[in-house]
């Protein structure tokens, strides 16, 4: 819809938007940490049939470590499943019709662009990311989602509702070594002191200056942050 009346696209295949989703860490839990199974699957599959092109499916253990290799295979056999063993796929807009689903749909576009006629009163993206307005926006929902599953009003399975004081055991895998930490400190400042210091400079300088081209000349300037 923007793109036919903002920025007047006529060919029907240059107005669809590819959509990327991934499932909401944000979601999971560092207890029963297996139950996070059952949540990524579910929001595997709404994206599924809000018909994505691409999913990134978390893995079960994140709120606790760094993805184990088990985690991010049962990640890919989640999507394997959803799309090999199911006929998802097979189907084109399966809420279609559906009451609740449309009038869903409906409320969330109202809602979008209520909130980006606020980003356009406010001068645009690259404002209000200056002004730290977005990020104040997902510091406030996130607060928010925090407080009502710590007051209940939230169900978070486990954590505030049925919760059981013996869980099964899950051993976390350590976000780094030491050893590994230090090795890689290590291996940075001898790159550093090793190259061309007046060429990186010279990089850097070019780097800033596409910036300040990006700021102040757009969009005639597009492309050029990339090459520097």
């Amino acid at each position: 819809k923007m793109l036919k009346e903002e920025f007047g696209v006529t060919n029907p295949a240059s107005q669809r938007k590819i959509i990327h989703a991934q499932t909401a860490g944000s979601e999971l839990t560092g207890v029963e940490v297996y139950s996070n199974l059952i949540r990524v699957a579910i929001m595997a599959a709404s994206g599924l049939m809000a018909d994505t092109e691409g999913m990134w499916v978390s893995s079960f253990d994140e709120a606790l470590c760094t993805p184990t290799e088990e985690a991010v295979q049962l990640s890919a056999r989640t999507s394997q499943i959803l799309c090999e063993e199911t006929d998802i796929c097979a189907v084109t807009d399966p809420w279609g019709g559906s009451y609740f689903m449309e009038a869903f749909t409906n409320r969330m576009e109202e809602e979008i662009q209520k909130v980006m006629k606020k980003v356009e009163d406010l001068g645009g993206f690259l404002k209000c990311w200056e002004s730290g307005w977005l990020r104040a926006q997902v510091e406030r929902t996130g607060n928010e989602r925090l407080k009502a599953i710590d007051t209940g009003e939230w169900v978070k399975v486990g954590v505030n509702k049925y919760r059981v004081e013996q869980m099964s055991p899950f051993a976390a895998r350590p976000r780094a070594e030491l050893k590994a930490e230090a090795e890689s400190i290590e291996r940075v400042k001898r790159y550093r002191a090793n190259r061309d210091q007046e060429k990186t400079d010279k990089a850097l300088a070019g780097v800033r200056k596409a910036c300040e081209r990006i700021a102040n000349h757009w969009p005639e300037s597009c492309g050029e942050l990339f090459d520097a």
